[in-house]
């Protein structure tokens, strides 16, 4: 058999393998997602049971432009179709039932999410209190009015660890 021949029967058993796989995924245990996911990954595949030899991109994607019908569109659309039906058989097919070590597990992973977002919600907050302070600081410099106001604020919400009073509209500390 000449290494074209070779080649092409490689390009069309690799496209009927597809076509079962598409077909009864179950029965394909030997190809994976990652033989699939990209086109380098599919023409690299090794399979001398089926018939299907390694190849470069280029090569595969010369032969498949001889051998089939629609040529490389095609082709790469059931390499597609293929990691869309093998995603879906890889998929849990039910939730775990309530109150299971499964089931608290991922209860415990949305609230360790929630937890984050609230606490990045907390600190962003925090930020923009400071840079909010930091602006009445300087107002208050130059505001005596406001700076009364200021000072009634500090005193009802001002962290009492902290030195923060206002002497002629000057921070000190």
């Amino acid at each position: 058999m000449s290494d074209t021949s070779s080649k092409i029967s490689s390009v069309a058993n690799t496209m009927a393998m597809l076509e079962r796989l598409i077909a009864v995924p179950k029965v394909h245990t030997v190809v994976t997602i990652d033989n699939l996911k990209t086109q380098a990954a599919l023409a690299s595949l090794d399979l001398p049971e089926l018939g299907i030899h390694p190849m470069s991109l280029n090569t595969l994607k010369h032969y498949v432009k001889e051998s089939v019908p629609g040529g490389w569109e095609v082709f790469d659309e059931l390499r597609k179709k293929a990691i869309r039906v093998l995603s879906k058989l890889s998929e849990p097919t039910s939730k775990p039932s309530r109150g299971s070590k499964q089931d608290i597990l991922n209860r415990l992973q949305r609230s360790e999410s929630e937890v984050q977002h609230y606490i990045n919600e907390i600190a962003r907050f925090a930020e923009q209190h400071t840079k909010l302070v930091e602006i009445c600081w300087m107002e208050a410099k130059d505001n005596g009015d406001f700076a009364l106001s200021f000072k009634a604020y500090l005193k009802k919400y001002a962290s009492r660890k902290g030195n923060l009073a206002i002497v002629v509209g000057v921070k000190s500390g």
